[in-house]
């Protein structure tokens, strides 16, 4: 019983220090439904923590429950704690190790029922339903309609590449020598899109290179 009220204080502390704005609504619904306990708040005003001190409060908390989870003695928690600098809130270090001396004074009963004001709200551990619905894809199980798609796909990337060579074919018959910037220009396309098409070029026999890098340029092979 100890466990899952422990796990239900984690969980309800996450919550809190997760909901910042009413677009957790729906969030804070599904694990606590109507209730609201903050202290000296309206109901469900947003963020559900204002201010730093009482979202360190909640954190030292949860670290506390954490560090006795794991068996940590005061002198161990307190050699992890120093690992840390704590430049953001210079006071976590105190915080965390007194939650921890009081969870050890009160015993973990009366330290849930303390920090945890929806200690006695059963967790909802039903995963939630997503937005959008989409089937599980398997590199080694592919459905047939997604199959047709992928071909059509392929087709179409394909019609649109040899329209392109087609084009720049063209350019080459009529200039007799071209570079990239001119594939650019014509096709409009990026350097790294006309590449792979100048290669083509120069693979079926259309035309020969000459020169390196930024200064190649592409012959028409006139025999061809």
């Amino acid at each position: 019983m100890t466990e899952k009220l422990l796990s239900g204080l984690i969980v309800h502390s996450a919550l809190r220090l997760t909901c910042n704005h009413d677009g957790f609504v729906k969030l804070w619904q599904e694990q606590v439904g109507k209730n609201w306990r903050e202290k000296g708040k309206e109901p469900f005003t947003w963020p559900v923590l204002v201010d730093e001190h009482s979202r360190w409060e909640v954190r030292s908390v949860i670290d506390a429950v954490v560090a006795d989870a794991y068996g940590l003695d005061r002198n161990q928690y307190d050699y992890i704690l120093h690992s840390f600098s704590h430049a953001s809130y210079p006071q976590a270090l105190r915080a965390c190790l007194e939650k921890f001396d009081e969870l050890k004074a009160i015993g973990h009963s009366a330290f849930i029922q303390k920090y945890d004001p929806y200690w006695d709200i059963p967790l909802n551990e039903n995963l939630p339903h997503p937005v959008l619905d989409y089937p599980c894809l398997s590199p080694h199980r592919v459905s047939e309609p997604q199959k047709v798609f992928q071909f059509v796909d392929q087709e179409e990337s394909s019609g649109a590449e040899d329209s392109s060579l087609h084009t720049l074919l063209t350019l080459l018959k009529q200039k007799g020598v071209i570079n990239s910037a001119d594939a650019q220009a014509t096709l409009n396309l990026s350097a790294a899109e006309v590449r792979p098409l100048l290669r083509r070029l120069v693979n079926e026999g259309w035309a020969v290179i000459d020169g390196q890098k930024r200064g190649t340029r592409y012959l028409f092979k006139q025999n061809c």
